[in-house]
């Protein structure tokens, strides 16, 4: 986050380090997530002037967003020569070949470089609502406040959220056909990097929807990758 409400990019940052905080969020496949960490002395200013205005009120300024597209453009140009990250787009998009997780999460060059801050501010309404919010908060901090907290924070964002479903896939894989696609685009990146080889497989999986999905992630998670 770089600039809410009425505080530009340098005047946020500030803010952030006057008053002991940590403020971060990551976006993924299926949910964007963001934490906090502060003082319990500094929670007031952590939770009511910067999660808050991070949350309900970024400003999204031009030269903020401009510096941000040049980091994420060059995050994307290391990509393009790395062979674990070819050897993971190639899986994916055999696995998922018209459906949106066969798209690389971190976007492509062509759409990091196209996207506008319009659209960024109205993916962000589009987005945080009340009734896709999921609120853990752990510390020296009573139930009571955390209530309150809760209405102060989060009250001023939409009820709804105006988010398309995404439909249910079912992963295509044959005969090793998605191994076999990522292997060889990881040893195309090895001819360029001969040390350096990678291969990416993938096993079928549970929803979320399913009986104690997080037991069998915990269960899956132990395996290690092949050579």
């Amino acid at each position: 986050m770089r600039a809410a409400g009425p505080l530009d990019d340098e005047a946020f940052q500030l803010r952030v380090e006057e008053n002991a905080v940590e403020l971060s969020f990551h976006v993924g496949r299926d949910a964007t997530s963001g934490s906090l960490r502060t003082l319990a002395g500094r929670r007031d200013a952590a939770f009511d002037l910067l999660l808050r205005l991070a949350v309900a009120a970024p400003r999204f300024d031009a030269g903020p967003v401009e510096r941000i597209r040049q980091g994420l453009l060059a995050g994307l140009r290391r990509e393009a020569s790395d062979p674990h990250t070819i050897a993971s787009k190639a899986l994916t998009a055999t696995i998922y070949p018209t459906h949106p997780y066969g798209r690389w999460p971190h976007g492509t060059v062509e759409s990091i470089s196209a996207i506008t801050r319009d659209e960024i501010a109205g993916q962000h309404r589009r987005m945080f609502a009340k009734d896709n919010l999921v609120v853990s908060v752990v510390g020296a901090i009573h139930a009571a406040d955390v209530a309150i907290m809760l209405d102060d924070v989060f009250g001023a964002l939409p009820s709804t959220a105006l988010l398309r479903p995404v439909e249910e896939v079912a992963p295509i894989v044959s005969r090793g056909q998605a191994v076999d696609r990522s292997r060889r685009a990881a040893d195309r990146a090895a001819i360029r990097h001969p040390r350096r080889k990678a291969q990416r497989s993938g096993l079928h999986g549970c929803l979320y929807r399913q009986p104690h999905p997080r037991r069998r992630l915990v269960l899956l998670a132990p395996v290690p990758e092949g050579p």
